[in-house]
C-alpha cells in the first residue's frame, strides 16, 4: 500500500487501521478544485475527478483534489506525496496525515452585484440540495434578458446574483433521496422552479406560478462551474437528460426555443397560416424555424435591429427557411407584408425584438382575425406605447402575451434540437470562457453577434 502526505501535514504516516474500506479508481486531473488539508484521512477518486475523503474512524466528505503551487506534485496531476503508482495511468489510493482535516470547496462564478457591476470571482461551491442535484456546468448561453439584467436590472432579479438561465452540464452529485439520477449523466436544466400546488400549476400553466422562483433570477444560475438544482426543480421537471449526440452548447438553447414554442401555443398558430417575424436575431430565427415546423405555409422575416440592417447579415437568416426577408432599414415592412400576402396581411405576427417600432408595424400588418404575440419584453419607453384599439376592434384581431415556458415545452424543445429538427448550431456565433462573461453580455447587449455561449471545460 502506498503511503503519502499533503502539504501542511506532519510527515508520512501509515494508513490508519480502522479507516473505512476505499474503492480504488482512476483519479483524473480535476478542473474544479477542492483543497484538502490535514488528516487523518484517505482519498480515493473516480474517472470524473471526484474525490472521496475518508476520515478515521468513520464518515466521509466529498471533494476534488487540487495541486497547490507550494506542493511538490507527482507529474502535473497531484498534491499527494509518496505514490508509487504511475498516476493517472493506473488506479491508486492516497493517504493523508494524522491531524484535523477539512474540505474547502470553491468555484469560479460570474457574480452581478448591480447594474454593470459584474465580476468573475471565486465563490463557495454550492452544496448538493437534499432531493436535488449538483450540476457541473458545461455550457450557459446568454440572451437579451441576461444583457438587460446586466445593464439595468429586471423585475424578478434579486442581487447579488450569479446570472445564467440557459444551462447544460453533467450531474456531479445526487442529493439524499434521489434515485433516478446518477453522477456523470449529461443534462439540460430549465430555469423555472414552480411550486406545483397553486391554481396555475394545477391548471397546467406552471410558468404563471404564483410562487415562481427562477434560476438565474431568484436563485444562482449557470455562469459558474457548479449549479445547485433544488428538489423543487426535480419534482417539477426542470432537469432533462440530453439526447444522444447533442452537445452541451446546443442543448443550452432548449430554454429559449421553449419560449418560442410557448409563444406559438399562445398565438394558436394553425397549419397553412402566414407568419411575420420581426427580428432576425437568435430568437427571431428560432421562432421562425419553430413556426415552420408547426405548419406555417408562408414565412416573412423582417429585420429591425440597427446592428443587423445590412443585407449581408440579414441573409444569414436563410437557415429559417423564410420565404421573404424584408430589410426595414429601407423598405416599409407593413407595405412589404401586405404585398407578399396579396393585401390580406399576416395571420400571425411575432415581434422577436425589443424595438418598439415592431409593435406598431406588426399591428398594422395583421390580417383580419390576426394574432400578435408579445413574447419579447419591451424597454421602459415601450410600456406605454400607443395602440390603435379600433384596428383590433374592426379586424377582430388579438393581442396576446407569452412569458417564459413550461417544463413540458422545455422537454419538447430539447427533443427537437436532439433530432435536428431545429438548427441550433448555426445560431452560435461566439463561444467564450467564463473569464470573458462580461464580454459575452456586452456582445448580446450591443447585438454584435448571434447566440453567445459561455463554456466550462469538463
Amino acid at each position: 500500500m502506498a503511503r503519502g502526505r499533503i502539504a501542511g501535514g506532519m510527515g508520512v504516516q501509515p494508513r490508519p487501521e480502522k479507516t473505512r474500506p476505499m474503492r480504488r479508481a482512476r483519479l483524473a486531473w480535476p478542473r474544479n478544485p477542492v483543497q484538502i488539508r490535514g488528516g487523518p484521512a484517505a482519498v480515493t477518486g473516480d474517472e470524473a475527478g471526484n474525490a472521496t475523503v475518508w476520515d478515521h474512524p468513520g464518515g466521509k466528505g466529498r471533494g476534488r483534489l487540487i495541486r497547490e503551487p507550494e506542493d511538490e506534485p507527482i507529474g502535473p496531476y497531484g498534491m499527494v506525496y509518496g505514490n508509487d503508482r504511475p498516476w493517472p495511468d493506473a488506479p491508486g489510493v492516497f493517504l493523508c496525515p494524522y491531524g484535523p482535516w477539512e474540505v474547502d470547496m470553491e468555484m469560479q462564478a460570474a457574480v452581478l452585484r448591480g447594474p454593470g457591476d459584474l465580476e468573475v470571482t471565486r465563490r463557495p461551491r454550492p452544496a448538493c440540495p437534499p432531493g436535488g442535484l449538483l450540476v457541473a456546468v458545461r455550457a450557459c448561453s446568454l440572451c437579451a434578458t441576461d444583457a438587460k439584467m446586466f445593464a439595468r436590472g429586471h423585475r424578478d432579479l434579486v442581487l447579488p446574483r450569479i446570472l445564467g438561465h440557459e444551462v447544460a452540464g453533467v450531474v456531479a452529485e445526487a442529493g439524499a433521496g434521489v434515485t433516478d439520477w446518477r453522477p456523470g449523466e449529461a443534462v439540460q436544466v430549465a430555469p423555472g422552479l414552480p411550486c406545483g400546488g397553486c391554481r396555475w400549476c394545477l391548471r397546467g400553466a406552471p410558468n404563471m406560478c404564483e410562487r415562481m422562483r427562477i434560476i438565474g433570477f431568484h436563485e444562482d444560475g449557470g455562469l459558474a462551474q457548479y449549479l445547485a438544482v433544488p428538489a423543487q426543480g426535480l419534482s417539477q421537471g426542470a432537469v432533462n437528460r440530453l439526447p444522444a449526440g447533442l452537445g452541451f452548447a446546443v442543448a443550452a438553447l432548449a430554454e429559449p426555443l421553449a419560449c418560442c414554442l410557448n409563444a406559438l401555443e399562445q398565438v394558436r398558430l394553425e397549419p397553412g397560416e402566414t407568419v411575420a417575424v420581426f427580428g432576425a436575431g437568435p430568437q427571431g430565427r428560432l421562432v421562425a424555424q419553430a413556426a415552420r415546423l408547426r405548419g406555417a405555409s408562408r414565412l416573412i422575416l423582417v429585420e429591425v435591429a440597427p446592428a443587423r440592417l445590412d443585407r449581408a447579415r440579414l441573409a444569414q437568416a436563410a437557415d429559417t427557411g423564410a420565404d421573404v426577408m424584408v430589410d426595414a432599414s429601407w423598405e416599409d415592412p407593413v407595405a412589404a407584408i401586405r404585398r407578399e400576402t396579396q393585401g390580406r396581411g399576416a395571420d400571425v405576427v411575432l415581434p422577436a425584438t425589443g424595438a418598439v417600432e415592431a409593435l406598431t408595424w406588426g399591428l398594422a400588418a395583421l390580417a383580419q382575425r390576426g394574432r400578435l404575440c408579445l413574447y419579447s419584453g419591451l424597454p421602459p419607453e415601450g410600456e406605454a406605447w400607443p395602440v390603435n384599439l379600433n384596428r383590433l376592434h374592426y379586424r377582430e384581431a388579438t393581442l396576446v402575451g407569452a412569458y417564459g415556458c413550461t417544463s413540458r415545452q422545455n422537454a419538447l424543445a430539447l427533443e427537437l434540437l436532439g433530432r435536428g429538427r431545429i438548427d441550433g448550431e448555426a445560431l452560435i456565433s461566439h463561444r467564450l470562457p467564463l473569464a470573458r462573461a462580461r464580454e459575452g453580455l456586452e456582445l448580446v447587449r450591443d447585438r454584435a453577434g448571434m447566440k453567445v455561449v459561455v463554456e466550462m471545460p469538463g
